[in-house]
């Protein structure tokens, strides 16, 4: 037995991949934890579910807001560790593309990205052009370029000063 080193679920020696986040690097288990496991399961034998031992991934619900903060659309971030977010172009292509939206002219090709660590959410700017910055209930901070940011709750994200996401997890 092993456990996804980004969303913690239990998997069988065999799997390549895990198949609730599709992560594919792991932790194999020591004896000793897989002997726990089965005691645990043993104690609780009103279910032998093996979804049980598995931890449910968070996901991340990025709405990209107007100018009045009304939402203009919505993308939720579950599947894949990791997304990024910029525009698409003959360079190459991102997770969210932003090119349709307006002011998508100031976001870089590759200008963040969003990643799951240890079932957290997390954002850091790629040395983007106009960088990013980050409204917490307590402060407004300009994010350090390839420094990792702990996302939370109705956390605000705004890239090059104009385009502006409310964080829902």
């Amino acid at each position: 037995m092993k456990k996804c080193l980004n969303c913690g679920a239990l998997l069988n020696d065999d799997e390549i991949f895990c198949l609730e986040c599709g992560f594919n690097e792991f932790e194999s288990l020591k004896n000793d934890e897989k002997n726990d496991l089965a005691a645990e399961s043993d104690t609780t034998s009103n279910s032998n579910s093996e979804e049980e031992n598995v931890i449910a991934i968070k996901e991340l619900k990025l709405i990209l807001l107007d100018d009045n903060e009304n939402p203009l659309t919505t993308w939720t971030l579950k599947k894949l560790p990791s997304y990024t977010i910029g525009r698409i172009s003959s360079k190459g292509s991102v997770d969210i593309d932003l090119t349709e939206y307006k002011n998508s002219q100031y976001v870089s090709r590759r200008h963040g990205k969003f990643f799951r660590k240890n079932n957290k959410w997390y954002y850091v700017d790629l040395n983007s052009t106009h960088g990013s910055e980050l409204f917490t209930k307590n402060k407004r901070e300009k994010l350090v370029p390839m420094e990792e940011y702990e996302l939370n709750n109705k956390d605000f994200l705004v890239l090059s000063g104009k385009v502006k996401f409310e964080i829902l997890l």
